[in-house]
């Protein structure tokens, strides 16, 4: 998707934001969270808003997540390489008003993330929250700029790329990042095939691939825009790791399949199909992107039953398709690789994504509630079917919640001791899910209410909390 792009500079003449803290912001030590405040004192940027610089020591290959939140002010985050150069920012990604993101450090060295405001004359107290993982080895970076003058032609290879050989069963995580235009990675294999795409997997409008090999070759990356008359600096970055090490516990698995005169159809619209049966547990994540060159794809996941959970068109990236899951229960599920058109055919590839949360289960840093919605269920003042789940949590606690269903448009909402409701959200963990993230104000027991948009909804769901 395209975004407009806000690149933010000093307002003082001759003044550039440094990688350090320059007073105000306290550097960034441990993970964890991080108080401070804007005010009529700090500098401005050229819009006239406050900021405040706090600076991080990262590694190569490290990802850092970063969250602003703040009932004072429309916040706004922004990260900065040890040169001063613009790696990614954000508005309103996280819960309202709030900003959230993830960016990956190319080098080792000192960041600068900048604690700022949307707009000029906003200001307030803020609770920086802040996480670091290895990704993996840094095996190249590269930096160069997309010439929008340049002409845009993907047939002709116009477009920037750089190579990788690579051998069977390794697998890299390739991040293409800007702050210019909004970036847009392939990967092509020998014979000129596209094995994956992605616009904005990597947080913000960055691209994020990650990609097993299957076979010994020369890969080759393309650096390309979403929007072809945008361009401007990038810098790609390629990582390698074990798969565990690279993927954070995720589970990589690449396959192929062709849809022909001979697969079966669809019974409501005469589209071709194929299926790929997989084994799954309640609570697992599972991201299934599909790739086809002669034809739109379309990606549907179903449950033992055949009922649709997820499907998709276009999320993948031109007409390739994406799809992305909470696994709500232990079961056997169907990857379904369905094409737009009845006449679609041709060859394609899958890259299926499963991250197990069974250790994080184990360890009490995540927590499970199934449940289903139904006309036996109680019914909020607007009709909608809700659920409650009650949670014992601690003051200053950083909560990830999301809650997940194949049935019905989720509502998600948290409520405290006394009946006051805290937090809520609609759609923000993607499709029709929601999610949030809560900092808990006291030690107590809460209350996380699984609810439905629509009054008539009805089905199973999984709320996912993470500590």
């Amino acid at each position: 998707m395209q975004h407009t792009f806000r690149i933010l500079t000093a307002l003082l003449v001759g003044a550039t934001i440094a990688a350090c803290d320059t007073g105000g912001g306290a550097p960034i030590g441990d993970d964890g969270s991080y108080e401070g405040s804007l005010t009529q004192m700090d500098p401005r940027m050229e819009d006239g808003s406050a900021y405040v610089e706090h600076s991080i020591s990262l590694e190569a290959g490290q990802q850092l997540e970063l969250s602003l939140d703040s009932d004072d002010f429309d916040a706004y985050l922004q990260v900065r390489d040890p040169n001063g150069e613009v790696l990614t920012e954000d508005d309103d990604s996280g819960n309202d008003t709030n900003a959230h993101l993830t960016v990956m450090a190319p080098t080792s060295g000192s960041y600068t993330i900048l604690a700022n405001s949307f707009g000029p004359n906003e200001f307030g107290a803020y609770t920086l929250h802040v996480r670091r993982e290895s990704m993996g080895e840094v095996v190249g970076v590269y930096r160069g700029e997309l010439d929008m003058n340049d002409p845009k032609s993907f047939s002709e290879f116009a477009y920037p790329t750089e190579t990788l050989e690579a051998s069977a069963g390794d697998f890299y995580e390739i991040i293409l990042m800007s702050a210019e235009f909004d970036a847009y990675l392939v990967v092509q294999d020998e014979n000129g095939l596209p094995i994956a795409e992605d616009d904005d997997s990597g947080g913000a409008t960055n691209s994020q691939v990650s990609l097993p090999i299957a076979v010994d070759g020369t890969y080759t990356i393309i650096i390309k825009s979403y929007d072809d008359y945008a361009g401007g600096a990038y810098t790609l970055t390629i990582l390698r790791g074990d798969g565990d090490a690279a993927a954070g516990s995720m589970a990589v698995e690449q396959l192929t399949g062709s849809l022909s005169n001979e697969s079966p159809i669809l019974f409501e619209d005469s589209t071709p199909y194929e299926t790929h049966v997989l084994d799954l547990k309640g609570g697992d994540e599972i991201d299934v992107t599909m790739i086809a060159a002669d034809f739109d794809a379309y990606l549907q996941i179903w449950d033992a039953d055949g009922n649709s959970l997820v499907q998709d068109d276009d999320s993948g990236g031109g007409l390739n398709a994406r799809v992305s899951m909470m696994v709500p229960a232990d079961g056997t599920y169907q990857i379904i690789a369905n094409s737009y058109s009845a006449e679609a055919r041709g060859d394609y590839s899958l890259t299926v994504r499963t991250r197990s949360i069974s250790a994080e289960i184990e360890a009490g840093n995540v927590v499970l509630f199934n449940g289903s919605l139904s006309s036996e269920s109680e019914t909020m003042q607007d009709g909608s079917p809700y659920e409650a789940h009650e949670i014992e949590a601690e003051a200053g606690e950083r909560l990830e919640i999301t809650l997940t269903s194949g049935s019905f448009d989720s509502y998600l909402m948290v409520f405290d001791a006394d009946n006051n409701k805290i937090a809520e959200d609609d759609d923000s963990g993607g499709g029709l899910d929601a999610q949030l993230f809560v900092t808990i104000p006291d030690d107590g027991t809460y209350r996380i209410v699984a609810n439905s948009y629509g009054e008539m909804a009805e089905g199973p769901y999984l709320i996912t909390v993470r500590r």
